[in-house]
């Protein structure tokens, strides 16, 4: 069964068989420390982040913090669910023919090496629809965690 938690983090641990006196042990952080985490009071260094992500088996972990409290992963990693893999699966299907179908696009734009001023709306659509895309691969690959998230 999946419980959902108020933070990112407690719905990792919930989903885990781990009590918040054991977690925060084997983390290596104060039980008022892995409480204030999982309450939104403090916001994890990365490197507590990651022993999380190890410690509960939850990959979508690392990448659900940084796209939501790291001011780098809010602006460079793509737009991602994490929903159930045959959901994530069909996004990636579609994103794969909508980048596809920009082949020809980019390709024409790409071959002199520099972008002209005439093509740079057409290439900043080529380059929304490949995040798009690189977001479903994200979603694919975190499908297994996506009970924690959902329900």
């Amino acid at each position: 069964m999946c419980k959902k938690g108020k933070t990112i983090y407690q719905t990792a641990r919930y989903n885990t068989n781990f009590t918040q006196e054991k977690a925060s042990e084997l983390l290596n952080v104060s039980p008022k420390s892995l409480g204030d985490y999982e309450r939104g009071e403090t916001i994890p260094p990365d490197y507590v982040v990651v022993s999380m992500a190890n410690l509960y088996d939850a990959e979508w972990l690392g990448l659900v913090h940084l796209k939501t409290n790291n001011d780098v992963g809010k602006k460079f990693l793509p737009d991602f669910q994490i929903r159930d893999l045959s959901g994530s699966i069909l996004d990636l299907q579609v994103g794969i023919e909508d980048t596809t179908s920009k082949q020809y696009s980019m390709a024409s734009i790409a071959r002199d090496n520099k972008i002209d001023s005439n093509e740079k709306a057409e290439w900043e659509k080529s380059k929304s629809t490949i995040k798009r895309l690189m977001g479903a691969c994200l979603s694919v690959i975190l499908a297994t965690g996506a009970d924690q998230l959902t329900k």
